[in-house]
């Protein structure tokens, strides 16, 4: 079975999103509201309240024209930051053309950016140049053919002249079954981390994951491990546990078709006794 060429930064997105995908501890309460039109037009708006912070509002406006290829996504959030992306895909068959613009909490100005994606059969490449850092080019490229995948990522920053990231990967995906070995970048440690990971979908309702790393400037072992299942059709649940003893549990249900509720909970396993315990609740509407 072939497998579509990922992105260099979604070559793990299968175990990412069992790790990370609707936990919402880190906030009291989330709220999403998802609708969509009949000329295409997605809007997403929400808000959540953090532990320890003032609410947070954003909407975001997805528009995408099927006939010429345009698509626009559009955010805007409370804390001060807005975003801007615009895409035209196809017109060169396999090649898609972005415009970006972001503008940063208590900035005035927006900073800008340009790049280009391909995809091929053997390969999935991308550039972009940040024009407001350096300018910065990144580039990333992704090979692969029967399941076996070589990627790598760097960063080069013309007005230093020097590269500020690079990193590299090597795996196998054979869409139930992703292994995979690679560097990461940690602060400022380029290719600072050696890290591995696997993705298992035992069957259509279980999948597991890990992620095991080894940083090299101060011998530090991580790793992050868990795991999602499906109880019914409408409901869900999600677990992982990492080396600082963290062990987070998070609860989907889907109350009817248009609302679903969600209940994430995080505990410090080494100890009980202060006060780390998070928990978080959400609600997502949906027509």
């Amino acid at each position: 079975m072939s497998v579509e060429l990922p992105l260099y930064k979604d070559l793990n997105k299968s175990l990412t999103d069992v790790l990370t995908e609707d936990y919402a501890f880190d906030k009291q309460f989330t709220l999403k509201v998802k609708t969509k039109t009949s000329n295409g037009s997605e809007y997403v708006a929400g808000g959540n309240i953090p532990h320890s912070k003032a609410v947070v509002g954003n909407l975001q406006t997805k528009y995408k024209h099927g006939l010429s290829g345009l698509s626009l996504d559009v955010k805007g959030a409370t804390d001060g930051k807005q975003t801007l992306e615009v895409k035209l895909a196809d017109k060169v068959p396999g090649t898609t053309f972005i415009v970006g613009a972001t503008q940063a909490p208590g900035k005035a100005a927006f900073e800008g950016s340009v790049g280009v994606e391909y995809k091929h059969d053997l390969a999935r490449v991308k550039a972009t140049v940040d024009l407001a850092n350096g300018p910065t080019i990144s580039t990333s490229l992704v090979s692969g053919r029967s399941g076996v995948l070589v990627g790598a990522d760097a960063s080069y920053n013309t007005e230093k002249g020097q590269l500020t990231n690079y990193n590299g990967a090597l795996g196998y995906n054979f869409g139930d079954n992703v292994f995979l070995l690679q560097t990461k970048t940690v602060g400022d440690k380029m290719a600072g981390q050696l890290s591995a990971s696997y993705f298992h979908l035992v069957n259509k309702g279980l999948r597991v994951g890990g992620d095991f790393g080894y940083t090299l400037h101060n011998n530090a072992k991580i790793f992050t491990s868990g795991t999602q299942y499906t109880l019914d059709p409408t409901s869900a649940v999600k677990a992982k546990v990492d080396s600082e003893g963290k062990v987070c549990v998070h609860f989907q249900n889907k109350i009817n078709s248009g609302v679903t509720f969600g209940l994430s909970t995080q505990l410090d396993a080494t100890n009980f006794s202060n006060d780390s315990t998070k928990l978080g609740f959400s609600l997502t509407f949906e027509n």
